[in-house]
């Protein structure tokens, strides 16, 4: 490839990782305004877009960031998705710390009113959502595949140009001699 076409898709690789990180913070699903972000933002500082060799390839070194953007199917219910809960439900201690750092409020099942966030209440209360979890499963949220679809069409006449313009380059240089 060609000075050109090497510019052009490092500058596509930084905006598709740019707006990927986007799509990480700016989803709502349900009444939930930040699916998929956490306020450390880790996932979203881990996104690399690079190239290798001929390829762009993207990614996270995150273990957990491949079930974020494919989402995972539950008991009841199927997602498009290769990965399921089966037979075990997520882990309760991360629910239980999630549920501890959130303003969440428990309520009694029988009266309705708000009750005291107890060790056994949250343990509880983890223990619920982690099985509705398990049946409900979690929606993927594509954040990779959607930047790409977005900045494609923007940067598609660019690496065409540039491809162009780096084969036109190529071949004025095998017609002029080299003379010394």
């Amino acid at each position: 490839m060609g000075k050109r076409t090497d510019k052009v898709f490092d500058e596509f690789a930084e905006e598709w990782r740019l707006a990927a990180m986007r799509n990480l913070g700016s989803r709502r699903i349900g009444k939930n305004n930040s699916y998929g972000a956490t306020r450390s933002r880790k996932l979203a500082k881990s996104l690399f877009v690079k190239r290798v060799g001929g390829e762009i390839v993207a990614g996270s070194p995150l273990p957990y960031a491949k079930f974020i953007h494919y989402g995972v199917s539950g008991t009841k219910k199927k997602r498009n998705t290769p990965y399921a809960f089966t037979t075990k439900a997520p882990p309760t201690k991360p629910i239980e710390k999630w549920l501890r750092a959130k303003p969440v409020r428990l309520r009694d099942p029988k009266t309705g009113e708000f009750i005291k966030k107890t060790k056994a209440r949250l343990k509880s209360a983890a223990f619920v959502i982690a099985q509705s979890i398990k049946k409900r499963g979690v929606p993927g949220l594509a954040y990779f595949s959607e930047a790409f679809d977005t900045m494609y069409p923007r940067f598609q006449s660019k690496i065409a140009e540039a491809i162009a313009l780096d084969a036109l380059d190529d071949l004025t240089d095998l017609d002029t001699p080299n003379f010394k």
